[in-house]
C-alpha cells in the first residue's frame, strides 16, 4: 500500500502526482498499519502533494486522522522507514495544535478533545510516554500561555498535576 501511496502522490516529485479521489485517501486513512499512515501523514502534510485530492480533504478529515496517528507514533515510538518516532510525531502535533488555536473556524470542542487524548495518553503511558507528552507536547504548547491556560485543568488532577506544572515551569523559563 505505501508504493500505491507513493505513486499516487508522485513519488518524491509531487508534480508527477495524479488526481487522487478523496474516497482512496479516506481509505488509506483507516489502514491498521503505522508504517502506511506514516507514508500518507507524509504526503498529506505536505501542501504540494494534497492539492492533488479532489474533492479536498475537510478539516474533520485531517483531524481524525492526524491526531490519531501522531498519538498513536509518540506511545509506540516507531523506528520504521515512513512512521514518526515519539518526539517528532510530539513536535508535528505541537505544529497542528498551534495551527488549530489560531484558526477560529475550529471548534474549540476540538481542542478540548486533544486535550482529553493527551490526558488519556498520559495516563495509561510509560515513564517514556509520560516524558514525550510533557517534553515533547506540552512545555513547547505552554510557550502559548492562552494554551497552558487552556490545559490549566490538569492542575487540579492528581495523575496530570506534576506534569501540568513541570511543562509550566520549562516554557517560564523561556
Amino acid at each position: 500500500m505505501i508504493s500505491a501511496i507513493r505513486a499516487a502522490f508522485g513519488g518524491d516529485d509531487p508534480a508527477k502526482a495524479r488526481v487522487i479521489a478523496k474516497n482512496e485517501v479516506l481509505e488509506w486513512m483507516s489502514a491498521p498499519d503505522l508504517e502506511v499512515r506514516g507514508a500518507l501523514y507524509s504526503k498529506i502534510s505536505n501542501a504540494q502533494c494534497v492539492k492533488h485530492i479532489q474533492p479536498p480533504l475537510q478539516f474533520d478529515d485531517y483531524f481524525g486522522f492526524v491526531v490519531p496517528y501522531l498519538e498513536q507514533c509518540i506511545e509506540q515510538n516507531p523506528d520504521g522507514e515512513w512512521a514518526d518516532s515519539r518526539y517528532l510525531a510530539a513536535h508535528q502535533l505541537v505544529a497542528w495544535i498551534n495551527k488549530f488555536w489560531g484558526d477560529r473556524s475550529v471548534p474549540r470542542s476540538r481542542l478540548a478533545e486533544i486535550r482529553e487524548r493527551l490526558a488519556t495518553l498520559y495516563k495509561r503511558g510509560d515513564a517514556d510516554v509520560r516524558d514525550g507528552v510533557i517534553n515533547g507536547v506540552l512545555e513547547h504548547l505552554f510557550e502559548n500561555r492562552q494554551v497552558a491556560a487552556f490545559f490549566q485543568e490538569w492542575e487540579r488532577d492528581p495523575d496530570l498535576s506534576k506534569a501540568y506544572k513541570d511543562a509550566r515551569l520549562w516554557s517560564e523559563k523561556m
